[in-house]
């Protein structure tokens, strides 16, 4: 009976194994498991909408996201992290360069999908600060600049999938619902609060890799 047992589940085993990989001429292909960790990066800008993975939803734009990282704690689950830390100076005289930061966690549970795809859905939160100048012309002289600061908190709940191109490489896309809280000031002038809540779809695509 034991070794009925036995051969029952190395079959399963070996089942299961077939199923996570495929090979074609490109090399084998095979979905992220336990242990596996993933870069990824984004490149092209956010249509707005709910924050998505952009850090933060302060202002939602392609200028403060950042690389994202995935661990899968076990086959199905992973932890996400994604941050960025920018200093943008345009060299004009009197103008402070613009400093962004925003980190963002969150879990993502991966579903079945098929072969080379992987469908998920999650949820993150995220928090971010932006500081940087505008002009403000007086109609006389040189324009004088003014400081604008901006910090958001947000959180969203996200589906979306990866299709892996090449063995270990993938390219995805991902919609979410989120809410998001900013506050905005400029210098001396009270901060103005804004409160949104709003479905967002992504303009960029996703392109990672697994380490």
């Amino acid at each position: 009976m034991k070794k009925i047992t036995l051969l029952f589940c190395s079959v399963i085993l070996i089942t299961m194994q077939t199923n996570a990989q495929i090979k074609t001429n490109a090399g084998t292909f095979s979905k992220p498991t336990k242990g596996a960790i993933l870069s990824e990066i984004t490149f092209a800008p956010n249509i707005g909408g709910a924050g998505m993975f952009s850090l933060p939803s302060v202002t939602r734009n392609a200028e403060i996201l950042g690389v994202k990282g995935r661990y899968f704690y076990d086959n199905n689950n992973a932890y996400r992290f994604a941050g960025n830390i920018s200093i943008k100076s345009t060299g004009v005289k009197d103008e402070k360069a613009a400093v962004t930061v925003g980190l963002s966690a969150g879990l993502e549970k991966h579903l079945k999908g098929a072969e080379r795809l992987s469908t998920y859905w999650g949820y993150d939160a995220n928090i971010g600060f932006k500081s940087n100048q505008e002009e403000q012309f007086s109609g006389f002289g040189d324009p004088a600049y003014i400081t604008k600061n901006t910090f958001g908190i947000g959180a969203n709940v996200f589906t979306g999938f990866d299709y892996y191109i090449m063995p270990n490489i993938y390219m995805g896309v991902e919609v979410a619902y989120g809410l998001a809280i900013t506050n905005t000031k400029y210098d001396n002038i009270d901060g103005v609060t804004a409160i949104e809540l709003a479905p967002g779809v992504s303009s960029f695509l996703r392109l990672g890799w697994k380490l």
